[in-house]
């Protein structure tokens, strides 16, 4: 709950706002492994004349194992179609389902 329009002085003369959106239910993998992150780099200089300088370099970072949400009510592939929630044939997104 939320309670807009209100002061400290008279916090009880807010509007409170409740959200009628349910909570999404979320969850870290029981198999947690600890996430790093790689770096690396090559550099390599050259002087070819007395003003001309080259430089060619390599620079590279690579993370494994980093942190997500899963959702744990999530359905799996194809469940809904096969369960008979949703009709064969139905294109679903993350903000509309509709028939093709």
């Amino acid at each position: 709950m939320t309670v807009l329009n209100t002061q400290l002085d008279n916090p009880l003369a807010g509007t409170p706002s409740v959200s009628l959106t349910p909570p999404s239910v979320r969850a870290t993998s029981p198999n947690y492994v600890l996430p790093y992150t790689q770096q690396w780099n090559l550099s390599i200089q050259r002087q070819l004349t007395n003003t001309f300088l080259l430089d060619v370099s390599y620079v590279g970072t690579k993370s494994t194992h980093l942190l997500g949400i899963v959702d744990i009510n999530e359905v799996y592939p194809g469940l809904a179609f096969s369960s008979g929630v949703i009709p064969a044939g139905t294109v679903v997104t993350s903000t509309t389902t509709h028939p093709d």
